[in-house]
């Protein structure tokens, strides 16, 4: 049975709500490839809240289809002042390739 991550993902996406933090741990939780996407989407977003709390969702699920646009991310200019936060993702990733 598919779970509907989309009220999740809107709690950590354009109106960053109370419950983030829990949104982002239920998320990671369910690990699915179809959360791994939508966190990966949301490296994108124009919120730097959301940015963040999608690197820490992403670093639980340890899925390395997500270390390409993490690096990605990290390395952007215009996440410069968050890059720390977004490094909270490689924790859970598989690195060895990248150095």
């Amino acid at each position: 049975m598919a779970v509907d991550i989309r009220p999740l993902v809107l709690q950590i996406s354009d109106n960053i709500s109370d419950n983030a933090f829990k949104a982002s741990d239920a998320l990671a939780r369910i690990g699915s490839e179809e959360v791994v996407l939508a966190m990966i989407a949301q490296l994108s977003h124009e919120n730097t809240e959301a940015k963040v709390l999608a690197a820490r969702t992403l670093g639980p699920i340890g899925n390395n289809m997500a270390l390409e646009p993490v690096m990605e991310a990290i390395k952007s200019e215009q996440n410069r002042s968050i890059a720390g936060e977004l490094m909270v993702a490689l924790e859970g990733l598989d690195v060895a390739d990248c150095y």
